[in-house]
């Protein structure tokens, strides 16, 4: 999914948490001013307006529909709770509404400054697809210290920020300790590992056609 697109997701998000109750003609006028729009000045489709609120609600559970208690065909968030609180779909909303206001209003974009995060970010959203459609990926990632990268698969369980820093907590069904027997070796058996992998230690990602079940992780 390209990044502006989930800009745009973001977007319809974060009108409808400002604003509480919108119809469609409001929301599309608020779109035409907002600077996402597809060409300058467009509508907002009817169609595309729906396939957006379809996909908010597969990415971020979070369901626009018209509230039946309101006059005027107004469409309402019926889970505000999902985006009350420090969770991680309030802090994506409230980044990229952020940003999108400045890519619409470039007189700010020299006036707003940011601490960079250096999190890989050009990965969140492939990960986040394949976590939606609980599909296995092969990434290869390069251990901090070390000058070589390893390549392998897994299955990603979650998103988590620790330290200004991006990490995909994942299963990885063929992680075997140090201490234990190599691939290959008499006694090898592959252990079932929960780990955590640092976006930006992260040099490439594919998303594999076999899909898993997230298991519960013993305590």
């Amino acid at each position: 999914m390209p990044a502006n697109q989930f800009g745009r997701y973001v977007w319809l998000v974060d009108t409808f948490r400002h604003y509480k109750h919108l119809s469609y003609k409001e929301v599309s006028e608020k779109w035409q001013q907002s600077g996402l729009s597809y060409g300058e000045g467009d509508e907002l489709p009817l169609r595309t307006f729906h396939n957006h609120r379809k996909a908010i609600m597969d990415i971020f559970n979070i369901i626009i529909e018209l509230d039946s208690d309101v006059k005027g065909y107004k469409y309402h968030i019926v889970n505000p709770h999902e985006l009350e609180g420090d969770g991680l779909r309030s802090r994506l909303v409230d980044s990229y509404a952020t940003l999108n206001q400045i890519q619409a209003d470039s007189k700010l974009q020299e006036r707003v400054e940011f601490e960079d995060i250096p999190s890989g970010h050009t990965w969140l959203t492939i990960f986040m697809q394949a976590m939606r459609e609980n599909k296995v990926m092969e990434i290869t990632h390069q251990e901090f210290g070390k000058d070589y990268a390893n390549t392998f698969e897994i299955e990603p369980y979650s998103l988590k920020v620790v330290k200004r820093r991006w990490y995909i907590i994942a299963n990885n069904p063929y992680y075997v300790m140090l201490n234990k027997k190599h691939k290959g070796e008499d006694g090898y058996s592959p252990r079932k590992e929960i780990r955590a992998y640092g976006l930006d230690r992260i040099n490439e990602v594919t998303i594999l056609d076999k899909t898993f079940k997230i298991k519960k992780v013993s305590t």
